[in-house]
């Protein structure tokens, strides 16, 4: 399909080496989109069983506020699930893969400079605070542990107390990416597949965050 995006963006501090982009200033971004969706897990919250793949390409042109320069930007995007269970025990592994480029931008245009993409918050590099880290190519990894410590309630389907092992990073360019700056969190919880949605009650840690 199609897709445009409109984006505005209002600076509060600007670093050195970001000249142009200390006043407010909008993008618009117009391409094409094409993606696909395997989804066998049993459940959308809490799996315990199957897998869920989902990849999407987008292509297209994009402008920047005061800028004749129409530049050509593209974005991969892709992730994937897979969980398996023996009784009440489940381990799910979590994989995310997010890549954006552009060409064609003059320096200071903001072009890759905007930061697509984010990680940071709970079970998303658990121990850093919501959207930390950004750029337009991340890296993400979770390996999640639970037990389902009971049957389906009168509020929920069941509740769950487990753990995760999180990995990842955000980087300017995708050249810039590298394991060995992949960054740790972990996260301990116990939490509840409710009618309105997933419920959590979690603890958080990094040791390059906080907890």
């Amino acid at each position: 399909g199609a897709t445009w995006v409109y984006q505005r963006t209002v600076p509060d501090i600007v670093a050195a080496g970001f000249e142009g982009l200390d006043r407010p200033f909008s993008v618009r971004e117009g391409g094409l989109r094409a993606g696909a969706v395997l989804d066998q897990l049993d459940y959308a919250n809490f799996p315990q069983r199957g897998y869920r793949l989902q990849a999407e390409t987008v292509a297209g042109r994009r402008r920047v506020t005061g800028s004749a320069v129409r530049e050509r930007f593209t974005r991969i995007e892709t992730d994937g699930t897979v969980a398996w269970s023996r009784g009440r025990q489940t381990v799910n592994l979590y994989l995310r893969l997010q890549r954006a480029g552009a060409s064609g931008a003059p320096a200071g245009a903001g072009g890759e400079q905007l930061g697509r993409y984010t990680l940071g918050g709970f079970q998303q590099l658990s121990g850093y605070r919501f959207e930390q880290l950004d750029g337009d190519a991340v890296l993400f990894g979770r390996l999640t542990w639970c037990h389902r410590a009971s049957e389906s309630l009168l509020f929920a389907r069941g509740v769950f107390g487990g753990g995760t092992l999180e990995a990842g990073n955000a980087w300017s360019r995708w050249g810039d990416a590298s394991l060995s700056d992949l960054r740790s969190g972990i996260s301990l919880f116990v939490g509840a597949d409710t009618g309105l949605g997933p419920v959590y009650l979690g603890l958080t840690h990094a040791p390059r965050g906080s907890t």
